[in-house]
């Protein structure tokens, strides 16, 4: 029987215990841990309450993009994987376990075959959610269908936005066109050094390995070859494949894409309004100086031809100066 007036000590250290518990982060379900559960096919869709919405609308994205996925790369969907939504930033880098640049949208943990996508709620939109979450997919199926092989990061983000983009859209030329005209396309081997880049560096980088993968693809002998060519670098490794395929080593596939991408690609900068617009306004400033230039000239010349009738005493009169300057 506990004395009134005297403090139960025992007690007092489950409560601070149970306090730390609760209130440390990372503990329970609304300090970072998702809630709930949702099971599409193999795979597991975790969520916290608030981002039931969003967690619907994966699913029902994953109905449709896992077959194509299955499809494409020939394998069912890799065992055991789980897409997290994520709601907030701690949350984000408590999982993924190191900082990432502010545009990566969803990332692919391999050791843990887990996909972490940003909530809408927390980062971009549903659109953004969406293409995001089909990229890292795809890295998923790439590292359960390459495990045993060492790839370069080009060919696995192009495939990866071969899926999720389907091609190289017109804004994506446009970039293309530019990174050309101002020689700042990125060598695909530095694509390697991808989280090291900036925003627009990084884009630039995920629409060059698009392109690579879909210049690799013209030039199999037939599209469906393409899955041939995939089981052949699975297989040998994407250099023997070149070579066995195209007798290519990677050197020549980097020349030949540059002068494809050049051919093909250059020219949409005429599609680049933008660019046109400054030039506009950059020869429009260019054409009021000259004019500007040789006005004051003119005038000039006109001062210094009324001093010589003023103090030359040549016999002209300033109507007879300005009749020759209108000639």
């Amino acid at each position: 029987m506990i004395s009134p007036g005297k403090m139960n000590w025992q007690r007092c250290v489950q409560f601070i215990i149970l306090a730390t518990v609760f209130l440390t982060p990372g503990w329970g379900a609304g300090a970072g841990e998702p809630e709930r559960r949702m099971r599409v096919g193999g795979l597991v869709i975790l969520y916290r309450l608030n981002e039931e919405e969003n967690a619907l609308k994966v699913a029902s994205a994953l109905q449709t993009v896992v077959p194509r996925m299955e499809q494409f790369y020939g394998i069912s969907v890799p065992a055991g994987l789980r897409i997290v939504i994520v709601s907030d930033e701690r949350m984000f880098y408590q999982r993924v376990g190191r900082v990432l640049p502010q545009w990566v949208g969803a990332v692919f943990i391999p050791s843990r075959r887990m996909i972490l996508v940003k909530s809408p709620r927390w980062k971009g939109t549903l659109f953004d959610m969406h293409k995001s979450l089909v990229h890292e997919l795809s890295h998923a199926f790439f590292a359960t269908k390459f495990r045993d092989g060492v790839l370069p990061l080009w060919f696995n983000e192009g495939l990866a936005e071969l899926i999720s983009e389907g091609g190289i859209s017109m804004e994506a030329g446009i970039e293309l066109a530019k990174a050309i005209w101002f020689k700042q396309l990125i060598p695909l081997a530095d694509v390697d050094s991808l989280f090291r880049f900036s925003a627009g560096r990084a884009r630039l980088a995920y629409i060059q390995s698009l392109s690579a993968v879909i210049f690799l693809r013209e030039k199999l002998p037939r599209e469906a070859q393409w899955e041939a060519f995939l089981r052949s670098v699975e297989r040998k490794g994407l250099d023997a494949a070149l070579k066995e395929w195209l007798n290519w080593d990677r050197i020549d596939f980097e020349i030949k894409w540059y002068k494809w991408l050049r051919h093909k690609y250059r020219w949409f900068i005429l599609l680049n309004f933008d660019y046109f617009i400054w030039l506009f306004l950059v020869l429009m400033f260019l054409l009021a100086f000259v004019r500007r230039y040789y006005q004051n000239r003119k005038r000039l010349r006109r001062w210094e031809q009324e001093e010589l009738w003023q103090f030359g005493n040549h016999g002209h009169t300033v109507n007879d100066l300005r009749e020759d300057d209108q000639r």
